[in-house]
């Protein structure tokens, strides 16, 4: 037995470089084999035969190894940058591991550095940017959840700037807002179009307050956005059979509108404005409208659903109700640990009693 012992960890030497945790399981399979060994050895003692005991032997060694296999399949990486550079430089990650461009399942990438992004990476797994951090890059893609159904989330702290950014399921989907999806605290930049959802319902970008979204080509909705800070679209705001709410801002010239597997694209608490404070461009199914009240009146419910008093369009709900001040600024810090001051600049006020 002590020998089948000996080319058990000649075998797994061979396999490859094998990380530290790994060797602990390798210790613990030694026990589990001695275990099963002191059965086999128990049988033996009370007289079964000599065929009886190779078998069982070699079962125990190949138990061992088909157990061994797929602890190593089913373990968790987490990659972590360890200086700022490029992306695919091995040593600008902790112990020379840079993860793959299509990042598993239950795998982690970790960013703490200033990263030129320069592949293109699919994460199924979790990509975190701490604050401070970035991943930026020129022509390059990062796609979120791409090729599997509810994996991929991506959480960003610090600053990601890339092509074109995808947070979208493939070969089909479970409706949800769960994953695939971004979370966004700070900044995240496209120099082309960014894509939230597919058509079956999933896939979901979130931008909290503090978070900022600036594309440089448009934004195609097929499921969920939920805005409370700001998104400044260069092109089209496409909301394909989305679901759009936060109470943020949004600025785009064009918003397109239409039904999606017969959801109706939806807009619940959130502002938008075209540039210089201009209102955007309104078109429902291919038919454009001058306004809200307008499209409210005309446009079928099958295309667009819009909640009547927290929409805006550049401040002005759909009912026509403007908001009653024009705010400048805006702030809210604590003092002592226990009391919050507001400040605000308003450049004109309307009706402002209790203001």
């Amino acid at each position: 037995m002590k020998k089948k012992l000996v080319l058990f960890k000649i075998i797994v030497k061979k396999l490859g470089k094998m990380k530290q945790k790994v060797l602990h399981l390798c210790n613990d399979m030694k026990k589990s084999i001695i275990k099963s060994s002191n059965i086999i050895l128990s049988k033996m003692k009370s007289g079964q035969g000599l065929l009886f005991r190779a078998i069982n032997s070699r079962k125990v060694l190949a138990f061992g190894l088909i157990v061994f296999m797929t602890t190593m399949v089913n373990a968790q990486t987490t990659y972590t940058t360890a200086a700022s550079g490029a992306w695919n430089t091995a040593s600008n990650w902790v112990s020379n591991s840079r993860p793959p461009t299509n990042l598993p399942s239950g795998d982690s990438i970790i960013i703490r550095h200033a990263m030129v992004y320069n592949v293109n990476q699919n994460v199924l797994g979790v990509m975190v940017v701490n604050s401070g951090a970035s991943v930026i890059g020129t022509g390059q893609d990062l796609t979120i959840g791409s090729g599997a159904i509810n994996r991929g989330k991506l959480i960003n702290r610090g600053r990601v700037s890339v092509d074109n950014l995808e947070v979208k399921p493939g070969g089909g989907c479970t409706v949800t807002r769960v994953l695939p999806a971004i979370h966004n605290y700070s900044s995240i930049i496209t120099a082309g179009d960014f894509q939230i959802g597919n058509n079956c319902g999933a896939g979901s970008f979130y931008n909290y307050i503090g978070g900022k979204a600036t594309v440089g080509g448009q934004v195609h909705l097929d499921n969920y956005l939920y805005n409370e800070d700001t998104m400044l679209i260069t092109g089209n705001l496409k909301n394909h059979g989305g679901y759009v709410e936060g109470g943020g801002f949004i600025r785009t010239p064009y918003l397109e509108i239409d039904n999606n597997s017969g959801r109706p694209g939806t807009f619940d608490y959130i502002n938008i404005c075209g540039p210089s404070g201009i209102a955007p461009t309104i078109d429902v199914n291919g038919t454009t409208y001058p306004n809200l009240i307008f499209m409210y009146a005309n446009a079928s419910s099958s295309n667009v659903v819009i909640d009547r008093d927290s929409t805006r369009i550049c401040g002005t709900n759909q009912q026509g109700t403007a908001l009653p001040v024009a705010l400048i600024s805006f702030e809210a810090y604590a003092t002592n640990g226990s009391v919050i001051v507001l400040k605000w600049k308003t450049a004109s006020e309307l009706n402002n009693q209790g203001w």
